[in-house]
C-alpha cells in the first residue's frame, strides 16, 4: 500500500497538483489507524498496559489541538482525528487495563492544557495548539516512563506506527507552518523516543511483538 501512494504522489506532482500532500496525509491516518487497533487488541488480549494519566492528558489535549489546527487552516487533518478518537477509546480501555500515577508532571501538564483552552478563547487558535501540542508533550512523560522500567508491557509495533504516521504526516504537509508541522514533529519525538527505549532495555524484558 505505502508503494501504491508513494507512486501516485510522485504522478500528481510531475502533473503539478496539490494531491501529492494529501496522499501522504490520509495514509498517515490509515497508519495511525492501525496502531490505534493493535492498540486495542493489545490491551484486551495480549496484556499491554497503558498508562491512564498519559491517555487522559492526551484525550483532553488532542480535542483542543485538532480543533485549533482545523481553527488554523489545516483542512487534511486524518490523523489528528484518529489521533483524537484512538486516544479516547484507550483511555476507556486504559480505565480497566492499566497503570495509574499522578505526580508534579501530571500536575503541570494539566495546567498546561488549561491555559491552552483559555487560549483558544482569548488568543486564537494557534497560541492554543502551540500550548496545547506542549502539553501534549510533557503529557508522554509517563507512558515514557512505564515504557523505560517495563517495556515488556508495551507493543513495541504500536508505537513505530505511531511513529510512522507522524513521520508521513511531517512529509505530507503542504505548507511548513506551524498548523501542519509542530503536532507530528512533537509526536514523532514522543513517540520515538518511547519505541526507541522498548528496543534498547535488555532483551529479557523487550518485546517487539
Amino acid at each position: 500500500m505505502y508503494t501504491v501512494y508513494v507512486w501516485t504522489a510522485h504522478r500528481r506532482k510531475a502533473q503539478g497538483g496539490l494531491e501529492m500532500h494529501i496522499d501522504y496525509l490520509v495514509l498517515a491516518g490509515i497508519t495511525a489507524t492501525l496502531a490505534y487497533v493493535l492498540t486495542v487488541d493489545g490491551i484486551l488480549r495480549r496484556g499491554v498496559r497503558m498508562n491512564i494519566a498519559t491517555w487522559g492528558i492526551w484525550s483532553f489535549v488532542n480535542i483542543i489541538t485538532t480543533t485549533s489546527i482545523i481553527k488554523s487552516g489545516f483542512t487534511h487533518p486524518w490523523m489528528n482525528l484518529v489521533f483524537t478518537a484512538g486516544a479516547i477509546v484507550t483511555l476507556l480501555l486504559s480505565t480497566w487495563r492499566g497503570t495509574w500515577s499522578w505526580k508534579r508532571r501530571e500536575s503541570i501538564c494539566t495546567l498546561i492544557a488549561l491555559a491552552a483552552m483559555v487560549s483558544w478563547f482569548f488568543f486564537g487558535a494557534t497560541t492554543a495548539l502551540v500550548l496545547g501540542v506542549t502539553a501534549m508533550g510533557v503529557g508522554g512523560i509517563p507512558q515514557i516512563v512505564d515504557a523505560y522500567h517495563r517495556p515488556e508491557q508495551q507493543d513495541g509495533w504500536v508505537w513505530f506506527l505511531f511513529v510512522l504516521s507522524n513521520a508521513l504526516s511531517l512529509f505530507g504537509a503542504p505548507t511548513w507552518d506551524t498548523a501542519h508541522l509542530l503536532y507530528p514533529f512533537v509526536g514523532f519525538m514522543s513517540n520515538g523516543l518511547l519505541l526507541t527505549f522498548i528496543l534498547v532495555r535488555p532483551r529479557s524484558n523487550r518485546t517487539f511483538r
